[in-house]
């Protein structure tokens, strides 16, 4: 938040203003919403992720009187180098892979590739037609997750498939708990059922949009 309030401060006092801010933010500000279907229009959490998003798109509002202000609300950036693909691949990979507290809850990944296309796209199309077909400009909150949502089991599985591996060794909760204290109740456990509504509305193409596509690219590098 104070990184976000000195940069906002400091082209408050430029002379010419970017064209575009682009705020980065997260898909845990709805917090664990079970089967609930979201998207950019669904009200935030009130959790503590929610409330740190809140303070953090905040700090970026007043940079819309000056700047295109687009917020890319990211999931889960699944790529060969990132912490949560390789911590949930290990296990996999030890034939020791499966449900985590049940695998039910979903996750709302995106592949690291879409991510930063995505980022471009919207940096790059200033206006986009929207679901009515009528010419908007490309501002206001995206989702940055995959256009097929996936629980965490169904992600396991897909690398399990692509490794050749089996994936029903379970993880409960409480061992989570004891290994990461509270972290796993705000990054790990909660639902996010999170859709992209506006980037497929307003064009942009995925390439890796389920779990399976997204697996055998990640694993083949």
């Amino acid at each position: 938040v104070d990184a976000t309030t000195t940069l906002v401060e400091a082209v408050a006092r430029c002379e010419v203003a970017p064209a575009v801010w682009f705020q980065a933010s997260g898909s845990g500000a709805y917090g664990d919403r079970g089967e609930e279907e979201l998207d950019e229009s669904s009200p935030l959490g009130d959790d503590f992720m929610a409330d740190v998003t809140r303070a953090w798109e905040g700090a970026a509002a007043p940079a819309a009187e000056r700047s295109r202000l687009v917020v890319g609300r990211i999931g889960i950036a699944l790529d060969p180098s990132a912490t949560a693909w390789t911590r949930l691949v290990l296990p996999i990979r030890l034939f020791v892979g499966g449900p985590i507290a049940g695998g039910r809850m979903w996750w709302p990944w995106i592949h690291a590739g879409d991510l930063i296309r995505a980022i471009v796209w919207l940096i790059e199309t200033p206006e986009a037609p929207g679901e009515a077909g009528e010419i908007r400009p490309v501002e206001g909150v995206y989702l940055l997750t995959a256009p097929v949502p996936a629980r965490q089991i169904e992600l396991t599985r897909a690398a399990a498939r692509v490794l050749r591996r089996p994936s029903f060794v379970p993880v409960p909760a409480f061992a989570l708990r004891i290994l990461f204290g509270g972290m796993p109740d705000h990054l790990l456990l909660p639902s996010t059922k999170a859709l992209p509504h506006r980037l497929l509305a307003e064009g942009f193409e995925f390439r890796f949009p389920d779990a399976d596509t997204a697996a055998r690219d990640l694993l083949s590098r």
